[in-house]
């Protein structure tokens, strides 16, 4: 086993281990390849500054290309403060050797370029667009953003970076800033929904907007741009800030369950509201989080105005849902219904209510203004009280007659019967079932 020290050690001795008679072999082999080396083989020193060694110790370029010359460079470690690289091989190689290694060592730089860290964002470009320029036209240039030290760093061959140096100089030229405070009660909305408003302050007036948290309700907006774009887009935001100023943002306790009556069919409700006060926004909260307020915001005497019409719509709601229930069986509403003893679709009518009759509860609801459902109880009480005693009977028809029976309609069947004005008679709907119900009064 034969241990050669790396190059960086500054150790001269090979080490062989082995059998004797190996070891001793393999060392008059080397004493033989060292001495044809020391006859064609030369080592040269020169200096190349620290800043530059890591052009030169890159093993993908300039090793390849010593390599196939047969040359060996030698670079001080990093920790090291020489600034001596050797390079050993053949007399005939090591002098072209020489030429790859100057080129690339001092082809290569990196510049540092001043530029404030809000600065930065703008010379980069919305998603880095601006960076896409250099990166196809200077390939092998790196542009470096240190937004906190206030610089950025470009490096790769000497040409380009002056030139890309030169370029991003040239496009902050005439760009500057303004600084301005914002009450962080309106930063939200300077911000707008999924930061909409922001994107379309820095698209139309060509900036880039940051925001600074300096305290918990101060605010800084820092705009970056050439001076007319910097100028217009803190004007608009003024105006904004202005505008909301002169704005409510208010919540009314409002019962979830009178939402729905608000929004109208269809927001029909709330369409008109909006078409009368355009520049009010109501937002209704989710039904699943069960919030029992509506949110209102806009110029302050509209939002007022709003907040009354919503408060008016809520009190005729509750004044349209008083309620009262009555019990009645379901085979006298029935009798009652079939003899037009008892309208209720024409109680609705004349009293401006809304009557349901639930028959698996027995139960007759009015819903309206506490009046008109009164006045509506009061009639449908009166029919109950005037109403005759309702009985029910039934009858097994014989199988041979109910098909008969069936056909007929319950006109004919009530017709055919004395006195059948104050009687009603029903089929069962199945035709394999031979039972009659008889409803009428009990005499």
């Amino acid at each position: 086993r034969i241990n050669v020290p790396p190059s960086h050690v500054e150790k001269d001795d090979i080490v062989v281990v082995g059998n004797r008679n190996g070891v001793y072999l393999t060392s008059v082999r080397i004493q033989e390849v060292l001495k044809s080396f020391e006859a064609s083989y030369i080592v040269i020193t020169f200096d190349v500054p620290k800043s530059q060694h890591k052009y030169i110790a890159d093993r993908s370029t300039v090793n390849s290309l010593l390599t196939e010359l047969n040359v060996i460079i030698e670079i001080p470690s990093i920790e090291s403060d020489s600034t001596t690289v050797k390079l050993r091989g053949p007399v005939d190689n090591v002098g072209e050797s020489l030429k790859v290694v100057y080129h690339r060592a001092f082809s290569m730089k990196k510049a540092e370029i001043k530029v404030l860290g809000h600065y930065q964002r703008y010379m980069q470009g919305d998603k880095n667009a601006n960076m896409q320029h250099f990166k196809t036209n200077y390939p092998r240039v790196a542009i470096r953003f240190f937004k906190a030290d206030d610089k950025v760093e470009v490096e790769g061959p000497i040409n380009d970076v002056d030139v890309v140096c030169n370029e991003l100089v040239s496009w902050m030229d005439g760009v500057t800033y303004s600084r301005m405070e914002i009450d962080g009660r309106f930063i939200n909305r300077i911000i707008g929904r999924n930061g909409l408003n922001l994107v379309n302050l820095k698209t139309e007036f060509n900036v880039v907007i940051n925001i600074l948290d300096e305290e918990e309700n101060r605010k800084f907006l820092v705009i970056v741009g050439k001076a007319d774009d910097v100028q217009n887009a803190a004007k608009e935001i003024e105006t904004q800030l202005k505008k909301f100023e002169n704005e409510e943002d208010i919540k009314v306790p409002i019962e979830q369950k009178h939402h729905g009556a608000i929004i109208g069919s269809k927001g029909k409700n709330v369409r008109e509201i909006r078409d009368k006060y355009p520049a009010v926004v109501i937002n209704f909260p989710d039904q699943a989080e069960g919030a029992d307020f509506v949110q209102i915001r806009g110029p302050r005497e509209e939002v007022f105005a709003v907040r009354d019409f919503i408060l008016e719509k809520v009190k005729e709601i509750e004044e349209l849902s008083f309620t009262k229930q009555l019990k009645i069986g379901g085979d006298l509403y029935d009798f009652l219904a079939e003899k037009s003893i008892l309208k209720l679709r024409k109680v609705q009518q004349d009293t401006q209510t809304k009557i349901d009759y639930y028959s698996n509860e027995e139960l007759v609801v009015i819903i309206g203004r506490e009046e008109n459902v009164l006045k509506a109880e009061e009639v449908i009480k009166q029919a109950l009280e005037e109403a005759p005693e309702v009985a029910v009977a039934e009858v097994h028809v014989p199988p041979k007659f109910i098909e008969i029976f069936c056909r007929l309609p319950v006109w004919a069947l009530n017709a055919a019967i004395d006195n059948a004005s104050e009687v009603s008679i029903k089929l069962e709907n199945d035709m394999n079932s031979n039972l009659v119900k008889i409803k009428g009064e009990a005499e």
